[in-house]
């Protein structure tokens, strides 16, 4: 009996770690991390992305490799008390996020030893995952029921109003990267020819990966950096929600304004995480679905000119 309370005691912060209310999750940290630092791992792992870039599932990746303390987050600090068009329950989930990024996330950051997971991922393809994974509670618009066309229309919206997930990436490594950990992602090694990085600086281990590279690949980047064997467990993704073949579809029909791209594509971002090669081949994958008639706002636009300055030109399709 008291071996069994005893047990019950040591997985009772792992439960409530990852399978809790945000609420219990956020308040029971400090009792994860004292449970299972000293036992099993010798720094926390913050998986630290800008969202849709396969996040969950280096989480149960690592989850599954007995790393128990593992938290993910795509803000070190919440901007907004209030997740634009969220329905009850997603409040729920950010308010109780808000708590936890206040009031340890900034304790986490300041341990001997942080070990952070990111992702890059290619934008116009994070973009629609973003839209269409976010539409049923900012657009009311259950992807399962919704006409295509209904979907297509509602497009443009995404880019109405600031949120959680920032829609242009540089944001993420200048204001959350940069500012959080002092690590400046350009001035780094590129993931190019292996597909993952890893930078020490300071206290912090920074394993950066792409989306795009082999799942082989990023389990074995994985388990070089953590020290134990990492199977690639995929979580979250469209097949998971149910709406795989419309996301293909719409991804074939979807108008993505021009601007966006161009100043993306020709931004230290790409430059800087693929090669001339790919950027080229994703750029003729998009390039028939550009619209130059599609207006930005002015917040997106500003975004763009700051954190997406032109360095390099566009693939030679788009300047003949």
């Amino acid at each position: 009996m008291l071996n069994r309370l005893f047990y019950f005691y040591r997985k009772l912060p792992h439960y409530l770690g990852h399978r809790a209310s945000p609420m219990l999750r956020a308040l029971s940290t400090p009792w994860h991390y004292y449970q299972s630092i000293p036992r099993h791992q010798d720094a926390p792992v913050i998986i630290y992305t800008m969202g849709k870039v396969g996040t969950i599932t280096i989480q149960k990746s690592l989850l599954n490799a007995e790393v128990f303390f593992v938290r993910e987050t795509h803000k070190f600090l919440p901007h907004n008390v209030n997740y634009p068009y969220a329905s009850p329950k997603q409040k729920r989930i950010y308010r109780g996020g808000i708590i936890e990024r206040k009031l340890f996330y900034p304790w986490l950051f300041r341990r001997p030893k942080v070990r952070v997971v990111t992702m890059v991922r290619e934008p116009i393809g994070r973009l629609i995952s973003i839209y269409l994974f976010t539409a049923d509670w900012r657009f009311n618009l259950r992807i399962k029921e919704a006409r295509l066309q209904t979907l297509l229309d509602y497009f443009p919206r995404l880019f109405e109003q600031d949120f959680a997930h920032p829609l242009v990436p540089g944001y993420f490594f200048e204001c959350e990267i940069k500012q959080h950990l002092g690590i400046d992602a350009y001035q780094n090694p590129s993931p190019q020819d292996k597909g993952s990085v890893t930078i020490d600086q300071d206290r912090f281990s920074l394993l950066l990966m792409r989306l795009e590279t082999p799942d082989v690949q990023k389990a074995t980047a994985l388990s070089d950096w953590i020290n134990r064997p990492v199977e690639i467990t995929r979580k979250n993704t469209a097949n998971d929600a149910g709406y795989a073949h419309i996301y293909e579809e719409f991804k074939r029909r979807v108008r993505i304004p021009y601007r966006y791209a161009e100043a993306i594509y020709r931004s230290s971002f790409m430059q800087h995480f693929y090669t001339p090669e790919e950027r080229a081949k994703f750029w003729q994958r998009w390039e028939p679905q550009l619209d130059k008639s599609i207006a930005l706002p002015e917040w997106v636009e500003n975004q763009l000119q700051k954190y997406h300055p032109p360095v390099a030109d566009l693939p030679p399709s788009a300047r003949l």
